[in-house]
């Protein structure tokens, strides 16, 4: 269902008219409500009157401030009922013209010990396999849409922040100007020419938050699809192991090693490839395009954060967040050049 409404806050008096269409059934002074705090771009609450995890449960999305401006909603509304038809998450239940209505998936979100459990490690790595696998490129996706998408991040990156106190830390932190970041797009460029793997509808945000995880019954979902687009495999794979770091206390040192990533490769390639047995030669060259990819996972979300610092209602310091992932973006390329001598050097 698609609903011609603009809602100003997940509260429940100002859903009145979805809640009403979607569950008749409800007395709206018995709704119950979980504000999931994970994101730092949209608003997300669960509404139930049972149980939290009961069918009925509702999962709204309302879209982070100017997120619209970068992202194409409709594509992402077809997004979903492409993965669903590839088995890869339910169905949505509706949308509205700034938001999504989804259906709860249970478990809890990963944290950086909860990621490095092999045996969820393990499942994790098959489920972003099989919807590398399952969900179908359509007949435009020929090219991976990165390049594309971190320009028209950094397009929207002003040359002076608006707010005081953001411009203060810009400054303070010496971030990489508009044109620094543009001039980054010919090494984006000549590295997604030298990585090998196949182009796949690639997830783009496999952070954390992003997983839901149900220890119990050893299940792991992928949820929040706004960022899907066909990119390389190993693009995505890449943003997984450097989101280790995560978001709030960001720490590098997180970042699996290569002996890990080799393992977690082998597992990936196991259900992608539909085999029991991969060799050493297809991990190793998987694992040098995943390294080929890392930088530029950093360079995509550093120029979003340097983006989002302006057009973001969110209560969070993307200012210092872009400065990080930028860093580290410099850093690794910079170790690249040693063995790829036709990359531009920066500063």
């Amino acid at each position: 269902m698609k609903f011609d409404l603009t809602i100003n806050s997940l509260e429940v008096g100002d859903l009145g008219e979805l809640i009403s269409q979607l569950r008749p059934q409800w007395n709206q002074t018995e709704i119950k409500v979980k504000t999931f705090t994970e994101g730092i771009s949209n608003a997300t609450k669960a509404f139930y009157v049972n149980n939290l995890n009961s069918n009925d449960t509702m999962v709204i999305r309302m879209n982070g401030s100017g997120t619209d401006d970068f992202l194409d909603r409709e594509q992402e509304l077809e997004a979903y009922a492409r993965l669903s038809a590839g088995n890869v998450c339910p169905p949505l239940i509706a949308s509205f013209n700034n938001g999504l209505i989804m259906q709860m998936v249970s478990g809890s979100v990963f944290d950086k010990d909860t990621i490095k459990d092999q045996t969820l490690a393990k499942i994790t790595a098959h489920e972003i396999a099989r919807m590398h696998k399952n969900v179908e490129l359509l007949p435009n996706e020929r090219e991976p849409a990165l390049l594309a998408g971190t320009k028209k991040f950094i397009d929207l990156y002003p040359d002076k922040y608006s707010k005081v106190d953001v411009e203060k830390t810009r400054i303070a932190l010496k971030l990489w100007s508009r044109n620094d970041l543009l001039s980054e797009l010919e090494t984006m460029k000549q590295l997604l020419e030298k990585q090998t793997t196949p182009l796949v509808v690639c997830h783009n945000d496999l952070l954390l938050a992003n997983f839901l995880v149900d220890e119990k019954n050893e299940k792991v979902s992928i949820i929040d699809y706004e960022y899907l687009a066909p990119n390389p495999a190993a693009f995505d794979i890449a943003n997984h192991f450097n989101e280790y770091a995560g978001t709030d206390e960001v720490d590098f040192t997180n970042v699996p090693d290569e002996e890990y990533q080799k393992w977690w490769l082998s597992q990936y390639l196991q259900e992608y490839l539909q085999t029991t047995t991969v060799s050493e030669a297809e991990i190793s060259k998987w694992f040098k395009s995943v390294e080929l990819m890392t930088p530029l996972s950093h360079l995509y979300w550093g120029a979003w954060a340097a983006m989002q610092a302006e057009i973001s209602d969110i209560d969070f310091d993307y200012v210092t967040y872009a400065h990080l992932r930028l860093t580290e973006y410099f850093s690794l390329k910079n170790k690249l050049l040693s063995n790829i001598s036709d990359l531009p050097q920066s500063r």
